[in-house]
């Protein structure tokens, strides 16, 4: 199946060469040793690391699941559940990117790009699969909403995303 791993994607070439302005004011080699103390203490597998800082951090068991719930692997799953928050979850991942929100037809398209030189011809038909799935998704879940994808924009988002920096849970 279709994986990618920390180690070898998002971390080195692609944030690296694509983003340098990611690497100011501190620099390259800041960052690498941050990198390098990061996957020392969770490993290189970011979906494996990802459920280790939240666990450090106190989330709950439910969120945990969502969490362990995204992998553009378990597309077919998340397509397959009843569990909307698990689609919806899903799906948000996907239409994030390093600079905002996105097209979803774009995150994929991103994503072939990123992965072009590493992936085997095997592999591609593993993610054409997965992605047919997560559109799948999509359909499913804007099937109930009044809104639609195109609906949700960068510009839409970004205060939403002020209004969540300041959520207090204990007080919500």
């Amino acid at each position: 199946m279709f994986s990618i791993s920390f180690a070898s994607g998002t971390l080195n070439s692609f944030t690296y060469r694509k983003f340098p302005k990611f690497l100011k004011p501190q620099g390259l080699d800041y960052w690498l040793n941050i990198k390098n103390d990061f996957i020392k203490k969770y490993g290189s597998d970011d979906h494996k690391a990802s459920l280790k800082i939240n666990k450090e951090i106190g989330v709950s068991s439910s969120v945990l699941q969502l969490i362990n719930s995204i992998s553009f692997s378990k597309a077919k799953i998340s397509f397959d559940t009843k569990k909307f928050e698990i689609k919806i979850c899903h799906y948000s991942d996907l239409r994030a990117m390093p600079f905002g929100v996105n097209s979803l037809e774009n995150r994929l398209k991103d994503l072939k790009l990123r992965y072009a030189k590493r992936m085997k011809e095997e592999n591609w038909n593993d993610f054409d699969y997965l992605a047919n799935f997560i559109i799948k998704i999509e359909k499913q879940i804007f099937a109930h909403c009044k809104i639609k994808p195109k609906d949700i924009t960068e510009e839409k988002v970004k205060p939403l995303i002020k209004k969540l920096k300041n959520f207090n849970i204990e007080t919500e």
